[in-house]
């Protein structure tokens, strides 16, 4: 969970061309640019990115990190990951329907930690949540959702009415003027929203009791075309897991929301279809409802 100011300091020193480039053409990562200064949603991204590009610096040499020139919807960047287009790598959930049409990297970056959603509510509500035990109850609330998220889809299959905004920076004040009920985050999300607009808009909470559970792993693609940048980043992925260096990564990142959420003293509701024994899914979650561990040990350094 990282601040405003310390994402800043975060990414200016993610940016630009690997130091030890020598005289050979440095390959092009261009990423998806945060929506406001205030967006912190890819921090963890953009990191685990410049990880996996400097661990394969011997054999795939220099390479320029650096976020798109604009702001762009998820479908914007989908289509930009073409030849010649404003990005060459995204990150998707395998759910969307472009999926088959990209290159993707088959490693979930979050390790399922997208799949465990909290709520931002307003929190002079929250005694009305606390009374929610199954999907059954869940479905007297309406979520929010911006118009491009696939996950839309998954709760209105599930019967849970959906309002979507065209601008995911709006639907904060839309929540606090009523227009729904709860907002549905990533644990590795929640938190960081609820600071960074919480100034503005005082009853903006993180809802205490609930822990929504699916399957939603997220994988960074490329354009069909750019299979060096694929081959390059799942390698260095690979790598990164050997040596235990990615879940430090994890627990670098989202240990401080894991921790805040108390994870195992919420009601949790399983949104995936059939029981939540699947091997990948059961695993993750026993991955992060595990004791954190201690933040004194975790390595400071970011790039892995």
């Amino acid at each position: 969970m990282t601040s405003p100011n310390r994402r800043q300091l975060l990414l200016a020193g993610l940016s630009g061309t690997s130091l030890n480039a020598g005289a050979s053409s440095p390959q092009q990562v261009i990423y998806p640019a945060p929506e406001t200064p205030q967006d912190s949603r890819a921090d963890d991204l953009v990191v685990l990115l410049r990880a996996a590009l400097e661990r394969t610096l011997p054999t795939h040499g220099p390479y320029r990190l650096a976020p798109a020139t604009q702001f762009m919807t998820l479908t914007r960047v989908l289509r930009e990951l073409r030849p010649n287009g404003l990005a060459t790598v995204g990150w998707v959930s395998p759910v969307i329907q472009e999926y088959a049409q990209l290159l993707p990297i088959k490693v979930d970056t979050r390790r399922g930690l997208l799949g465990l959603r909290l709520l931002l509510i307003k929190g002079s509500r929250q005694a009305e949540f606390d009374r929610v035990r199954a999907l059954a109850d869940l479905r007297r609330f309406s979520l929010g959702q911006e118009v491009s998220w696939p996950d839309a889809r998954m709760f209105e299959a599930l019967g849970i009415k959906v309002v979507r905004s065209t601008h995911y920076r709006n639907m904060f004040r839309m929540l606090m003027a009523d227009r729904f009920d709860a907002f549905p985050r990533g644990v590795n999300e929640a938190f960081d929203e609820q600071q960074a607009h919480v100034a503005e808009l005082p009853d903006l909470t993180v809802d205490k009791s609930l822990l929504l559970h699916f399957p939603w792993p997220f994988h960074f693609v490329v354009g069909p075309h750019n299979t060096a940048l694929a081959e390059r980043l799942e390698l260095g992925l690979k790598l990164l897991a050997a040596d235990g260096s990615f879940d430090r990564h994890l627990w670098d990142f989202h240990g401080d929301a894991v921790r805040r959420a108390k994870l195992r003293e919420r009601q949790l509701i399983w949104l995936g279809q059939g029981r939540p024994d699947g091997a990948q899914s059961k695993s993750d979650l026993e991955f992060w409802l595990r004791e954190p561990p201690p933040k004194d040990v975790r390595p400071r350094s970011r790039n892995g």
